[in-house]
Parts: C-alpha cells; sequence; structure tokens
C-alpha cells in the first residue's frame, strides 16, 4: 500500500509535465498569432468578383453560349443613347393619277376679222372665268432634293371660257346670241417634290395652244383665232386628306408664233382649285 501510493504519487506529477511539455508541438498553431479576418474576408471578395461580358457590336452574334468575360477595369466606356428621329409620316400618295381642277380670271385681247371683213375688238370685253382640269401622273423617281424624292412625269391639260359677245353692226343691227369661246390646251413635263408632310410643289414646262371661236346664229359674224405658246408654271398643293388638297398655281405664258388672227392673252397668270386623287 506504501509501495503504490509512493509510486501514485511520483507518476501522476511526471504525468502531468509531459502532457504540458508534448501538447506545443502535437496541436499546430496552438501559440501563433491571430489571423487578420478582415484581409481573408478581401482576398475571398477579390477571388469571386463578378467579370461582365464585353457587348457586341450590332449585328454579330456570340460564338458560344457564354461570351468571353473582362474584368472591370479593363470595360471600355459606357455607351452614349443615340436618339433616331421617326420619319414625318406623309399623307401625300406619289405615283399615283391625279386630276387638277383650277379656276382663273381670263380677259381675251387681240382683234378678230370676221366673215363680212370687219374686225371685233375683244379688249374691251369684260373679264371672265376660265377653268382648267389637268391630269398628272408623276411615276419616276429621278433624284433628291436635300434629302427629298422629286419624282417625275407629265401632265395634259384643258382649259374653257364662255361669254356673250355684244355685237352691234354700224347700221345699229345687234346681233344675238353671239359669244365668244376659249379653248385653250397644253401638255408637257411635270416635276415634284414634298416638302412636308402636307405641302408638296410641283413645276410644269409644256407647250400649249389657245383657240379663240366665235360662234353665232348669224354666219357673217362667226369667226375663229388661235395662238401656239410655251409655258411654265408652279404648283403648290396643301393636303387635306391623302385623296383631297387645296392648290395655288402661278403660270407664264409666252406667244410662240403669230398663228391665225391677231389674238393675245395676258402672259402672266395666277389660278386657284383643288386636286383629287383617283387611286
Amino acid at each position: 500500500m506504501i509501495g503504490e501510493s509512493i509510486s501514485t504519487k511520483l507518476i501522476r506529477p511526471l504525468f502531468i509535465v509531459s502532457i504540458a511539455f508534448v501538447m506545443p508541438f502535437s496541436i499546430p498553431n496552438a501559440y501563433s498569432e491571430p489571423e487578420d479576418w478582415g484581409l481573408k474576408a478581401q482576398a475571398e471578395l477579390e477571388a469571386a468578383r463578378i467579370e461582365l461580358p464585353k457587348p457586341l457590336k450590332r449585328g454579330t452574334k456570340s460564338s458560344s453560349k457564354n461570351p468571353p468575360v473582362f474584368s472591370e477595369s479593363q470595360l471600355s466606356t459606357p455607351a452614349t443613347v443615340q436618339a433616331e428621329a421617326p420619319e414625318v409620316d406623309s399623307i401625300i400618295e406619289r405615283s399615283k393619277l391625279r386630276f387638277t381642277f383650277l379656276f382663273e380670271p381670263y380677259q381675251a385681247h387681240g382683234n378678230a376679222r370676221l366673215a363680212s371683213g370687219e374686225d371685233v375688238s375683244y379688249s374691251n370685253l369684260p373679264t371672265t372665268v376660265l377653268g382648267q382640269v389637268d391630269m398628272r401622273w408623276l411615276p419616276l423617281e429621278i433624284t433628291s432634293l436635300m434629302g427629298r424624292p422629286v419624282s417625275a412625269g407629265g401632265y395634259l391639260a384643258g382649259g374653257y371660257s364662255r361669254q356673250n359677245l355684244p355685237l352691234v353692226a354700224p347700221s345699229g343691227f345687234r346681233y344675238d346670241e353671239t359669244a365668244l369661246n376659249t379653248i385653250r390646251l397644253e401638255t408637257g413635263l411635270a416635276a415634284g417634290v414634298t416638302l412636308s408632310s402636307k405641302f408638296n410643289l410641283e413645276a410644269r414646262l409644256g407647250v400649249g395652244r389657245i383657240l379663240e371661236a366665235q360662234t353665232s346664229k348669224y354666219a357673217d359674224v362667226v369667226a375663229s383665232s388661235n395662238r401656239t405658246f410655251i409655258i411654265g408654271a408652279l404648283d403648290l398643293s396643301y393636303y387635306l386628306t391623302r385623296r383631297f388638297a387645296l392648290v395655288a398655281s402661278v403660270a407664264r405664258r409666252t406667244p410662240f408664233e403669230d398663228g391665225s388672227g391677231s389674238i393675245a392673252f395676258d402672259p402672266f397668270t395666277i389660278s386657284g382649285g383643288f386636286l383629287v386623287q383617283v387611286r
């Protein structure tokens, strides 16, 4: 008993000392300095940084399902948004068959020789209204003017006016039911350009012929005269709908030859009317 108690008293202190001596070598980093968890978290964030893909050019496709990525420092500056203005929705229908109705004040000039040999002056007649209808077709787009298309084609026009002619013979006899009929025909080229969504400008250049026919139930006062001319005109249209527009026109007619008789007309005329799209 005495021997066991002595051995126990000797062994126990030795066991405790050995454990205290071995533990620093068996448990790694038992007495190492504490870690900096802030630096460790920053390193993990850098490793897990989300990398953005490089934007593709318009019209190209990525060669794989996962496009190449680049670090944030390699990204280019953000692209600017470029706004594109929409085209003006014009209500003017191009390359369509149309009819234009124009009305102008008309004053006949010159003299006419009657079948009886007498001359009649038309310059003293009152002003009347001459109506004109022209058929226009502009199917060709030939060029552009300041970014606006220019259409070209042709036109054919006809005008008519009628007024009573108070003829009195030197003897005092009055010729009743006598009238002066004016017939005007034109043809030529036409071109137009759209100025805005509702305004359209067209130019005409052509040749024409005017006929003055004096009619009566009395054969001795019947007469006719004609003359050829060159015309240049500008027509400005304001479209109220796709098939209807108001028109203002200015025209210059220059005599090309004397013709029969000695009739004349105002070289510069202003007229107004309307335009109808057929289809």
